[in-house]
């Protein structure tokens, strides 16, 4: 077996996360961040980044570069 490294987006709240095509490792982390969202299906995200009392981004969900072991034939 061996490791790739690829985009990967996890939300600590819902315990889900997402690992982004090869293709997806050069975007711009606000990008993914919103595409993962979509993905996994996030609420939360929405509503903490919107509310006037917390005006942030969600600690919840984190993208970040990380390693991914693949099989031999290289699937992730």
């Amino acid at each position: 077996m061996s490791t790739v490294f690829r985009m990967v987006a996890q939300c600590d709240r819902l315990d889900r996360k997402e690992v982004f095509s090869e293709r997806e490792n050069k975007t711009q982390v606000a990008v993914l961040r919103e595409m993962a969202k979509l993905k996994l299906r996030c609420k939360f995200c929405n509503l903490y980044e919107e509310s006037e009392k917390y005006k942030g981004i969600c600690r919840a969900l984190r993208v970040q570069y990380a390693p991914v072991k693949t099989d031999e034939r290289g699937r992730g």
